[in-house]
């Protein structure tokens, strides 16, 4: 509480000072043309948003007290942090095996460029515009511990992951009870798509977290109606555009959730009660601003609404072929659009979500689906403004970030709905449960006998999901698989970079050959690929010439641009091995010379 008293005692000192940073930041990155005080802009820049969230979270006092009434370690929030670390790190180095998608590049190969300073201007935006490069700056954290591995990435989304988790489990704790938290952070545990991407896409699972804490900042807003949190909430939200477009929707819902809240607070309209909410909205507006840093000088409108992925206003379109005819009219536009959304919200239940993750499920499969619809039903009808809050970011994201674009039910673009469908399908859980125990039931043996099966349905269901993610080995399906020839290519991919990692001729030569056969040359000469190898093995130059003597599980390794002398013999699977071996059982042969 000393910290508190030294706040409240110099409130105006402490602002000031977060704001001052804030300006020496934006000033220096508006004039320094080759960033080369890049460094010293972004932590003076976070060093300013964390002086303005500490002010506002420490003089609203009731938070800090809502937090002390609640025991930090309860036995279910331990078991939660067991289950979570136990699911999102274990196999980590060595499942998923192979790496040569967008994992690669946004959370490797970016992070390494920024490292070497190939990457000057860090306030820019990455692949597409469709995330700031602040995620490959924070992977880039973890490239100074690992270095050229694919732990670099996989280790930084595997503690976002788990973080969210656990502040999933807090804040439903907190501001609902700790039943539901414990099931809904079950049930986020167990989820497919955040095991997925909590093991490869940092890109992707930082949605996710920053959904689940911007929930809550709106909830504890509506809980205390306190002006210091609405300004926190503008803030942060400032702070989120600097990540993935998919997160844009939930800032801009919750700010438009906000400005309702502050016209309904109003008791009567008259010059000075709109005065103190223009000064208010004014004051938001900075924060919001301050939030964004020094992005907002790279970004245009374009970019902050990510505009070439909604197909309503755009001409050409990778995914819909019909709305590249000059005659297909916007009213189309619109009703294909709506036509998408009920299959963009059957993706919680019914329809298949995939891109990245090749499972073709939905979201939550029988009968965790179930227990979602109890819940959002019971959400609607029962549920306070909160639970309201909740259930229309659940009804109006599938919409935002899957029917208006090019990409339906594309899964990357869908984990904003991975913390709320969780705490919308424990709710439900419980809300059910609580049903069977007030029914008016002669036998209490019935009673027992309902909550058996549903309690079985439950964790079977769920325990199931976390059997199929590992056991039949999901991640190591490649989102390019169904366009090559063979899944033996990854693993072959992934054994060749070892293989010139660890061999002392390989290593020190910076000119490679490789001979393989036509189908692995035109896998080798995809995007993503020099991507992964650029990242894993920098600094070599390879040449690649083709040889029809080389089936497709075998390659040669060359640091002789004309010569195929055999000198080594690496087999790898020649024994089937789970994570680490194609699951078609075939062997790999590289040759070295």
């Amino acid at each position: 509480m000393e910290i508190l008293k030294l706040i409240n005692s110099n409130k105006q000192k402490f602002v000031v000072l977060a704001g001052s940073l804030w300006c020496i930041s934006m000033l220096i990155v508006k004039f320094d043309y080759r960033f080369k005080y890049r460094w010293l802009v972004f932590f003076l820049w976070l060093i300013s948003l964390g002086l303005f969230v500490v002010y506002f979270v420490l003089n609203e006092g009731k938070f800090v007290n809502n937090i002390k009434a609640n025991k930090i370690f309860d036995s279910n929030f331990i078991l939660i942090i067991i289950l979570a670390l136990f699911t999102r790190f274990i196999f980590l180095r060595i499942y998923p095996f192979n790496s040569i998608g967008d994992e690669m590049r946004d959370g490797g190969w970016d992070a390494l460029r920024i490292v070497t300073g190939e990457i000057r201007n860090i306030f820019s935006y990455g692949r597409y515009e469709a995330h700031g490069l602040i995620i490959p700056t924070f992977s880039s954290l973890f490239y100074l511990i690992f270095g050229n591995s694919t732990i670099t990435f996989k280790f930084a989304s595997a503690l976002i992951s788990f973080v969210d988790i656990l502040f999933l489990y807090k804040f439903v704790e907190i501001f609902f009870n700790r039943k539901y938290a414990f099931f809904s952070a079950f049930v986020l545990i167990c989820l497919p798509l955040h095991l997925y991407y909590g093991r490869t896409e940092i890109v992707v699972v930082f949605s996710s977290i920053l959904t689940t804490i911007n929930i809550f900042f709106i909830i504890w807003y509506i809980k205390e109606r306190k002006a210091e949190i609405m300004r926190l909430i503008f803030l942060f939200s400032g702070f989120c555009l600097n990540f993935h477009a998919s997160i844009k929707p939930v800032i801009f819902a919750l700010i438009f959730i906000l400005f309702l809240l502050l016209i309904v607070r109003l008791k009567q309209i008259d010059i000075k009660s709109i005065k103190r909410i223009l000064l208010e909205i004014t004051i938001c507006i900075i924060l919001f601003i301050v939030g964004f840093g020094p992005r907002l000088l790279f970004t245009t409108p374009n970019v902050l609404f990510h505009t070439k992925s909604v197909s309503l206003i755009n001409k050409t379109d990778k995914y819909y072929r019909t709305f590249n005819d000059e005659n297909y009219q916007i009213s189309t536009k619109i009703s294909t659009a709506f036509s998408n959304y009920q299959k963009s919200l059957l993706g919680y239940v019914k329809e298949p979500v995939s891109y990245h993750y090749t499972h073709k499920n939905p979201l939550l499969i029988f009968p965790l689906n179930i227990f979602f619809i109890i819940g959002a039903v019971f959400m609607l009808i029962k549920g306070k403004l909160p639970h309201k809050v909740i259930l229309f970011l659940a009804m109006l994201l599938p919409f935002t970030n899957s029917a208006i674009t090019n990409c339906v039910n594309c899964d990357h673009r869908l984990a904003v709905l991975f913390p709320i469908l969780s705490m919308i399908t424990g709710i439900g859980f419980i809300e059910l449960t609580n049903y069977i125990n007030k029914a008016k039931i002669n036998y209490k043996i019935f009673k027992i006998l309902g909550n058996t099966i549903i309690y079985s349905l439950f964790f079977i269901t769920n325990i199931f999901n976390l059997f199929d993610f590992f056991y039949n080995e999901r991640a190591s399906e490649s989102m390019f698989w169904y366009q090559r020839e063979s899944i033996t290519q990854d693993y072959l991919l992934s054994y060749m970079i070892r293989t010139i990692k660890n061999n002392e001729n390989l290593k020190e030569e910076e000119d490679l050959s490789i001979f393989l056969s036509k189908s692995n040359y035109d896998y080798f000469n995809l995007f993503h690929i020099n991507e992964a190898i650029e990242f894993q093995i920098p600094n070599k130059n390879i040449s690649l010439i083709i040889d029809e003597t080389y089936s497709i599980n075998e390659i040669h390794v060359s640091s002789h641009k004309n010569s195929q002398t055999e000198t080594n013999l690496y087999t790898y699977c020649e024994k089937y091995k789970r994570f680490i071996c194609p699951p078609n059982k075939e062997k790999l042969i590289i040759k070295t010379s």
